[in-house]
């Protein structure tokens, strides 16, 4: 769960990331960091025949979805493929939806 709070008097946003095990993280004090983990900029085909393997190389066609797991794996939903990037960035694809 994401807190967003606000102090009157000098117009501090502070964010607060409450995890699960009862530890906050205080998003303020973390450095700004954005960086592309899936896709090489190229569309896949809706079969995706080739949608394992690293995943800065793989194609990605319309991700409308992330999720992470507790082992740090990173959950993609793409349209109508699911892939599971493991932390060591290799990508399995674990649900493929017919697509008609």
């Amino acid at each position: 769960m994401v807190k967003h709070g606000t102090e009157v008097a000098g117009e501090l946003r502070i964010g607060i990331l409450h995890k699960g095990s009862g530890e906050n993280v205080f998003v303020s004090e973390q450095p700004p960091v954005i960086s592309s983990v899936m896709g090489n900029g190229r569309r896949r085909s809706i079969s995706c025949p080739s949608c394992n393997g690293l995943a800065d190389s793989n194609k990605l066609l319309a991700p409308v979805a992330l999720a992470t797991g507790i082992d740090g794996s990173l959950y993609v939903g793409d349209l109508n493929f699911v892939r599971r990037v493991y932390p060591s960035l290799n990508t399995t694809g674990i649900l493929e939806l017919r697509y008609e």
